[in-house]
């Protein structure tokens, strides 16, 4: 397995309340599932990500994120211990400013609104996206990403992190 680029770091703890700087490229697996996530001032457009390798994604950007009750899960292989996962939890997470690359995203209710969509048409000078959808905010219920990458400053209370052996999946919301 490809080693991933990542970062992570507790900026700041008050009481149950922690600031985390998380960021990661690469090819180490991660799903980010949440009972709840609202994005405003948001975009969505297709792009290609180095994550991975060369794949086209979506890539999603949010001026001002908030989910409920999020778990980040990845599985790894260690030599010597065998499969390993590492969930990192949280009651509550904000953030003013992430970046998403996502190969995929699944959601159970999904609402968007105002939105409004811009085409690009290759070689006008525009942009080379196919479309860009804008939306004054973007509302999920029970979501689950499987980003390619993942930036952003995060405030985070009700903070927790489990390391168990063997593939382990987050509890359902």
């Amino acid at each position: 397995m490809a080693a991933a680029i990542a970062a992570g770091s507790v900026l700041v703890v008050v009481g149950d309340a922690a600031g985390l700087q998380f960021a990661f490229a690469g090819n180490l697996p991660v799903t980010i599932d949440a009972e709840r996530i609202v994005m405003s001032d948001t975009s969505i457009e297709p792009t290609l990500s180095t994550g991975n390798g060369m794949r086209t994604t979506l890539a999603l950007k949010s001026r001002d994120f908030r989910a409920d009750n999020v778990c980040v899960r990845s599985s790894i292989s260690v030599p010597a211990i065998g499969e390993v996962t590492v969930r990192l939890f949280a009651d509550h997470v904000s953030s003013s400013d992430v970046t998403i690359d996502t190969a995929g995203m699944d959601a159970s209710d999904l609402e968007i609104r105002p939105a409004r969509t811009a085409n690009g048409i290759p070689g006008s000078g525009t942009s080379l996206t196919p479309f860009q959808l804008n939306a004054g905010s973007f509302t999920a219920a029970r979501i689950r990403f499987e980003p390619q990458t993942f930036a952003a400053t995060l405030i985070a209370s009700g903070f927790h992190v489990d390391f168990t052996q063997g593939r382990q999946e987050c509890p359902q919301t």
